[in-house]
C-alpha cells in the first residue's frame, strides 16, 4: 500500500526562474490574513527634570505577532516580504535639539489583508495620529460601536462629512458590550491587570434574528448613519433638516483639529458588514 509522506522541503525551488520564485514569495506573504487588536497610550518619561509623554502602540490580545518567516529566508524573500509587510508603529517625540525619545515599532502588519481592531481609550490626539498613519494603506478595520474610538472620535469626523479612513475597503461593525474580557478594561493599564491572555481573534457574520436584539439595534443604527454620511459625500444623499440638531450638527472638537469634508472625487466608499467578534483561547481554537 502506498504511503503519503508530507512535503517539508522543495529542493528544486532554487532552480526555478527568478520571476517565479519572487511570485511564490509574494503569494506566500499575502496568504495569511490576521485579526490584530491595536491599543495606544502615552508613556510618561522624565529627562533632565523635564516630564513629557510619548505615544506608543501595542497589541495585547491577538496571538503573538512574530516577524514574517520570509524575512529570514533569503535576501530576495525578505525584499518581497517587505513589499507586503511594514514594521509598525514607531513613535518619536523631540523635546529639544539634543533630546529625542523614540518608542520602537512592535508589530509587522500587512495592511492589504490584515484586519485592525482599535481597542481601548483614544483621545483626539491619538486618534488623529492613528488615522494619519493608516491613511490610504489600511484595507480592513473593525469598529466597536460602543467604545470611544467610534463614539468620541470617528463619529464626530463623520458628522463633519469627513471620512478620515478613506481608502478602507471593509468596515466591520461589532459590539463587545457583552464580552467579559473587555469589561472594565477600556484603558490599557486596566486591561493588562485583567490578565486575559492571548486569544485567537476572528469575525463571523452577525445573525440577525427575527426578534431584534439590542446589539443588532445599535449596529443597525451606526450602519444607517454611515450610509447617510457616505451618501452625502458621494452626492447620492441629502442632509436637509440634519444640519442643526440632527446627524450633521455642531461638533465642538472640529475647532481643535482638522475635519475637512471628504471630496466626492476622492471618496472610496467602503463595504459595511455587521459582525460578531469571536475571542477564542488557543486551546479552544485547536
Amino acid at each position: 500500500m502506498a504511503t503519503f509522506t508530507p512535503l517539508t522541503a522543495f529542493p528544486k525551488f532554487s532552480s526555478l526562474p527568478t520571476e517565479l520564485q519572487l511570485k511564490i514569495f509574494r503569494t506566500f506573504s499575502n496568504s495569511t490574513p490576521r485579526t490584530l487588536d491595536i491599543w495606544t497610550d502615552f508613556k510618561k518619561c522624565e529627562e533632565d527634570n523635564t516630564i513629557f509623554y510619548v505615544q506608543y502602540y501595542t497589541s495585547e490580545l491577538s496571538l503573538p505577532i512574530s516577524p514574517p518567516v520570509l524575512l529570514s529566508v533569503s535576501r530576495a524573500a525578505r525584499s518581497e516580504c517587505l513589499k507586503c509587510y511594514s514594521h509598525e508603529f514607531r513613535c518619536a517625540t523631540t523635546i529639544s535639539p539634543s533630546m529625542r525619545v523614540e518608542m520602537p515599532a512592535r508589530m509587522y502588519i500587512n495592511f492589504a489583508i490584515d484586519t485592525l481592531i482599535p481597542r481601548g481609550f483614544w483621545n483626539i490626539v491619538s486618534f488623529e495620529n492613528f488615522a494619519f498613519r493608516v491613511e490610504g494603506r489600511m484595507g480592513s478595520i473593525a469598529i466597536d460601536v460602543g467604545t470611544g474610538f467610534w463614539r468620541d472620535n470617528l463619529r464626530d469626523y463623520c458628522r463633519k462629512r469627513c471620512w478620515i479612513l478613506n481608502g478602507v475597503r471593509d468596515v466591520l461593525l461589532y459590539d463587545s458590550t457583552g464580552e467579559d474580557i473587555f469589561k472594565g478594561g477600556e484603558f490599557l493599564d486596566k486591561f493588562r491587570r485583567k490578565e486575559v491572555g492571548r486569544r485567537d481573534l476572528r469575525f463571523e457574520p452577525l445573525v440577525v434574528e427575527e426578534s431584534v436584539s439590542e446589539e443588532v439595534r445599535k449596529l443597525k443604527e451606526v450602519e444607517t448613519f454611515l450610509g447617510k454620511v457616505f451618501g452625502v459625500i458621494d452626492g447620492s444623499g441629502s442632509v436637509e433638516g440634519d444640519d442643526e440638531d440632527g446627524d450633521f450638527g455642531f461638533v465642538r472638537k472640529a475647532e481643535l483639529i482638522a475635519m475637512m469634508p471628504t471630496m466626492k472625487g476622492d471618496f472610496k466608499r467602503p463595504i459595511i458588514k455587521l459582525m460578531k467578534l469571536i475571542t477564542a483561547t488557543p486551546e479552544e481554537h485547536v
